[in-house]
């Protein structure tokens, strides 16, 4: 099975002493060029599953990371899989704030995430949903009139809520952000994104499908097992993903059934929906209508033996 390059880049943001707090991690299709995005689950997935591939210590250090989520990577439930505790989601400026939305958010709230409002130039109705749940509000300063940008910068310290400058661009207008009271800043002035690169091996997106199907028909860890062993980059990766700190362990895990006890079933899960969607756009992998066709039947039998739990426990 041969090697894939695949490609990470990372932006530094700084505090107001110019001390690097965290990155944001973006997705490229090359180690240089525009990113080219065409899907943004597979982008949020690429970069979660790479993030993993590298190992969250040597991409991000003891700082936290900052990753674009729309409705579909909240609906999906993918970003399940990440630390919280060093992990901001950037809520797209494209995201409408549905009630179905704004119930993944609250679910993901109590469970410690942290969320930022992203590329901020107005005020919106959809904005002031969202406030109440996130702890950043992330402005777009570059082309911004300094009175408009005073406005929104005061309007959002009242709210108490962390600013962040972005695309900061030159000393001047740093400046004139940190005397607003900017907490953060991340821009061409401080630096350019840095291409993270590596080589995997790339799963047969059918014998991930086969492996969530089998979750799902709650399947002996046997069968689950042997599925895995059928596909070295699973086994390879799965390996890999248990023995980083990010999942806790203070042992080395060196068989594939201590990794699947370690994970658990809904963990392993969501790595597999992580690798699904990141491999999406592989020649010769499934077309993306199949692989959302098959995430919403998912959810929706997920949804469905969740209410089931409670008519239940209520009887």
């Amino acid at each position: 099975m041969p090697l894939v390059d695949f490609f990470l880049a990372r932006q530094p943001i700084l505090n107001r002493h110019q001390s690097i707090v965290a990155y944001e991690l973006l997705f490229r299709s090359a180690a240089s060029g525009p990113a080219n995005i065409v899907n943004d689950l597979a982008a949020t997935a690429s970069v979660i599953a790479h993030t993993s591939e590298i190992g969250m210590g040597k991409v991000i250090g003891c700082t936290r990371a900052y990753i674009n989520v729309d409705a579909t990577v909240l609906m999906s439930d993918i970003v399940k899989i990440l630390p919280h505790q060093h992990i901001v989601l950037e809520i797209l400026e494209t995201v409408e704030a549905t009630p179905e939305v704004i119930e993944c958010i609250r679910a993901l709230v109590a469970l410690g995430f942290t969320f930022a409002l992203d590329d901020v130039i107005a005020d919106t109705a959809d904005i002031q949903q969202f406030l109440p749940f996130v702890e950043i509000v992330k402005i777009d300063v570059k082309d911004m009139p300094p009175e408009q940008l005073a406005e929104l910068a005061s309007r959002y310290k009242l709210a108490k809520k962390k600013l962040l400058a972005e695309k900061v661009e030159s000393q001047m207008l740093y400046q004139y952000c940190r005397d607003l009271g900017f907490d953060f800043f991340q821009g061409y002035y401080f630096a350019h994104p840095v291409i993270l690169s590596g080589k995997k091996l790339a799963p047969l997106q059918l014998s991930v499908m086969h492996l969530i199907e089998q979750i799902y028909a709650e399947a002996d860890d046997a069968f689950i097992l042997r599925s895995i062993k059928q596909d070295a980059s699973l086994s390879l990766n799965l390996l890999r993903l248990v023995n980083t700190p990010a999942v806790g362990t203070s042992r080395r895990i060196d068989t594939l059934n201590q990794a699947l006890l370690l994970l658990g079933r809904r963990q392993l899960q969501r790595w597999l929906q992580v690798s699904l969607y990141a491999n999406a756009e592989q020649p010769g992998n499934l077309a993306s209508p199949l692989l959302m066709l098959a995430s919403t039947r998912g959810k929706l039998l997920e949804l469905i033996l969740d209410s089931s739990v409670e008519i239940r426990d209520l009887r």
